[in-house]
């Protein structure tokens, strides 16, 4: 039986899989333009796993997203304490648009 992907509840996720099909990428057609492997751009649009802090600015340029918005969305779901932290006070990151 094939394995489906269960629907995420990662803001991080959500973000990244709505901007690539925005974009009319696939998932493989995203990971080449970020060396990157098709099931790693499922694994993190589905939430099970983060990534490199590095990689936020680049996967921002691809999809043509403001970095420190990404990056924002990315500390406050993966990094909370850390992000409390950055920004007191802050509300909780918005997605970029």
């Amino acid at each position: 039986m094939p394995r489906t992907a269960r629907p995420t509840e990662s803001r991080f996720g959500k973000m990244l899989r709505t901007r690539r099909e925005e974009l009319g990428f696939t998932k493989a057609e995203l990971a080449k333009k970020l060396t990157l492997s098709a099931s790693f751009i499922d694994v993190l649009e589905t939430g099970r796993r983060g990534c490199n802090l590095d990689e936020l600015p680049r996967i921002a340029a691809v999809l043509k997203l403001d970095a420190g918005a990404v990056a924002k969305v990315y500390l406050a779901e993966r990094h909370a304490e850390f992000y409390r932290s950055l920004f007191p006070g802050a509300p909780d990151a918005v997605v970029p648009r």
